[in-house]
């Protein structure tokens, strides 16, 4: 996850004597928390003291956006943080492609190559200090932050932890290994997860993820290559490949009968089959 500050064209007729949103911010060294921004014409603000954030429910913390919301600290600005639901991406691409109703700083997945093409719309971090800081970070995620130009324009949020969720009830009435230090013992290797999935499904008729693309990238994102490498080069094609490796183990995970085969855009249908045990678990980050 990264954070980043959209670049406002300039108003025709400024208010004179005012700092600008870059220089005032700057010198109030709120760039840690990803406090400063820029805007849009037609304003998604008609606050000229507001900065508007665009965010995902639960990704922030809710006490420093209360605070944030009242003052920010050494300026006479506030913010206003908007959640945007799953349209989160479209909402923001058709803005930028608008170039209107623009938020001044935004919340970005890992997918922020997807904004690599508007990244004039955005402000480039160095510019503001953030090198003071790039130490505090794995040097991995700070380089996701860089365009292929060689602009800094996506600060770091978090390296998304991830791991294995489970119904801990379903796995005991399975006779199953169910305490957090038990499961990580007998899930050593993906094949000994996939095993254990056919294992709860014989005697709990309980699938352990809802589908084979959670195994899939679940299994890449804990590879240390994905596509392409540094270069350029295509790993995919290569037989021993963690692609070619991800897309067996989700097949294994098929053949097993261990996916409950329901698709990702059936939000309901998989939230019913978390709470009434007919899947067990999931694979996901932290939060």
């Amino acid at each position: 996850m990264s954070a980043a500050l959209a670049r406002r064209p300039h108003r025709s007729t400024p208010p004179p004597a005012r700092p600008s949103r870059r220089s005032l911010l700057l010198g109030a060294g709120l760039l840690p928390l990803g406090l400063a921004g820029c805007g849009s014409d037609p304003s998604i603000s008609e606050d000229p003291e507001e900065l508007v954030l665009w965010y995902w429910d639960r990704s922030a913390s809710p006490a420093l956006l209360q605070q944030a919301s009242e003052q920010i600290p050494s300026t006479d600005r506030h913010l206003r943080a908007d959640v945007i639901g799953t349209t989160f991406d479209t909402k923001l691409r058709t803005s930028l492609a608008g170039n209107a109703y623009i938020p001044d700083i935004t919340y970005i997945n890992s997918n922020n190559a997807l904004y690599f093409t508007n990244e004039d719309l955005f402000l480039d971090l160095e510019e503001l200090g953030a090198g003071a800081v790039e130490e505090d970070f794995y040097a991995w995620k700070w380089d996701l932050g860089t365009t292929p130009s060689g602009r800094f324009c996506f600060f770091p949020l978090d390296i998304g932890p991830t791991g294995f969720f489970y119904r801990q009830d379903v796995f005991e009435r399975a006779g199953l290994p169910n305490t957090p230090e038990e499961v990580s013992a007998a899930i050593t290797t993906w094949h000994d997860w996939v095993a254990l999935g056919a294992e709860l499904r014989e005697a709990a008729d309980s699938f352990l993820v809802n589908d084979a693309q959670t195994v899939y990238e679940g299994f890449l994102n804990a590879s240390p290559e994905r596509y392409f490498d540094t270069d350029d080069t295509a790993l995919y094609s290569k037989p021993d490949s963690a692609v070619r490796q991800a897309w067996d183990t989700a097949v294994a995970a098929i053949r097993a009968g261990v996916t409950a085969k329901i698709p990702r855009d059936r939000t309901t249908d998989q939230n019913a089959a978390w709470a009434s045990g007919r899947t067990a678990g999931n694979i996901g980050a932290a939060w």
